[in-house]
């Protein structure tokens, strides 16, 4: 998983400087999809399973790990600094895509094979708006351009998303039967066991990301793995059986999720970067995430 990280991040890097494309835009959309496989993976395993609930505790749990945890420890190890008004559409696409998922939930309790079409539908109109506007998103072509570079760059990320989707699924083999031994609900399985797992290859990532100085890799990673788990692993996991949502999830995990991308957005429209203490802070109001959804857990 680390060398298929690196790999990542060093294709879509050349892949930026190649064809003169926003390293942001670039992690959004190639690493968001690359990292969100392994939740994809789960999603499909678990719709074919009958397990409905899981697909969404995973997937909304490992948003908020992915904003509050692995953002908290790439601004532990660099500040990130990035200006939220130079990536507004995308940061909106996916506060849409969360307040969507909020309301399905919030107004039925599941999320229906037909809501989970026009989940899947938001990621065709996002594609879509950024190949209409792809000259905003245009940064200094590289000059040198030596033969065969593209075929490494592509080969690069084929690698490493490869390597990241095979490591994550035999971390889950050892999760799923640590859940199975122990005999814990698709809530909590979802949220202290899948979620983490699946959220690992966002972490390393981030970690490389923020080692190199890459805040727009370490970010639009994050952006672009959050919105495909959305938009991508929930609607295709509600497209194959309807998904239920206990109340749990409803009242506690929901509005949890909605409360991190909030202050992920405060903090890149506002401040424009997440320090070192924002990134601590982060980490706090993980550990009160994990604790609470225990605590709750035993009373849903």
């Amino acid at each position: 998983m680390l060398f298929g990280a690196k790999w990542l991040v060093d294709g879509c890097v050349r892949l930026s400087r190649e064809f003169g494309i926003s390293e942001f835009i670039v992690s959004v959309i190639i690493i968001g999809i690359g990292t969100s496989l392994p939740e994809l993976f789960v999603s499909v395993i678990s719709g074919s399973r009958d397990l409905g609930t899981l697909v969404i505790s995973n997937n909304v749990a490992s948003n908020i790990i992915n904003i509050l945890g692995i953002l908290g420890i790439g601004a532990l190890i660099y500040p990130i600094i990035l200006r939220g008004r130079d990536h507004l559409s995308d940061i909106v696409f996916l506060c849409a895509a969360s307040f969507m998922l909020a309301i399905f939930i919030w107004t039925g309790g599941m999320i229906y094979r037909i809501e989970g079409v026009l989940l899947f539908a938001i990621l065709f109109i996002y594609l879509f708006w950024v190949w209409k506007n792809q000259h905003n998103f245009k940064s200094p072509v590289s000059e040198k351009n030596t033969k065969g570079s593209s075929y490494k760059m592509f080969l690069l990320i084929t690698i490493g998303i490869i390597m990241l989707w095979v490591g994550s699924e035999m971390f889950m083999d050892s999760i799923e039967d640590i859940s199975r031994i122990y005999k814990i609900n698709q809530v909590l399985a979802g949220v202290l066991l899948v979620g983490p797992a699946t959220a690992i290859p966002e972490l390393i990532v981030t970690i490389i990301a923020a080692i190199r100085r890459r805040a727009a890799i370490a970010v639009g990673n994050i952006i672009g793995s959050c919105f495909m788990n959305i938009v991508l692993v929930i609607s295709t996991g509600a497209i194959i059986i309807n998904l239920a949502a206990p109340p749990v999830i409803s009242y506690f995990h929901i509005p949890f999720m909605l409360f991190a991308t909030f202050v992920l957005c405060f903090d890149l429209f506002v401040h424009g970067k997440i320090s070192r203490i924002k990134g601590a802070i982060y980490l706090l109001l993980l550990g009160l995430y994990l604790y609470l959804s225990v605590f709750f857990g035993g009373i849903f």
